[in-house]
């Protein structure tokens, strides 16, 4: 039984570990997106943490919005009561355990739309 806890202790601590991490990246982190032929580039820095993720653009099916209309890529408004702080895109990819990252919490979703149009225009191949 000690052997059951010990591992159920060291999972629940992992877990609560990377949602802290998480929490205070959300909360002091800066985004910078970087978008080309090759690869889309995430990087965030915040009080004492940074991390950078880089997707080739052969592993991306799509970049989106993060609330779009069934097949549409048109950036529906949030509720006022919904925090402004989320994220409004979501990259799609095919490498990794989670098969999708989201990005942009610092842009206005009525700039989403055309953020959207410029990378379509731009780079065709992350439409999907």
């Amino acid at each position: 039984h000690f052997l059951v806890w010990l591992l159920v202790g060291g999972l629940a601590i992992y877990l609560f570990y990377t949602k802290i991490m998480e929490a205070l990246e959300y909360i002091f982190d800066k985004e910078i997106i970087e978008i080309n032929n090759q690869s889309v580039r995430i990087e965030k820095y915040g009080s004492k943490f940074s991390s950078k993720k880089e997707y080739p653009a052969e592993n991306i099916k799509k970049i989106t919005g993060m609330f779009s209309l069934g097949g549409t890529n048109a950036v529906i408004k949030r509720s006022p009561f919904v925090n402004s702080n989320m994220p409004a895109f979501i990259i799609w990819h095919n490498r990794g355990l989670k098969r999708f990252r989201t990005f942009g919490r610092a842009v206005d979703l009525s700039n989403a739309q055309r953020i959207l149009e410029m990378i379509y225009t731009k780079f065709p191949q992350y439409k999907g």
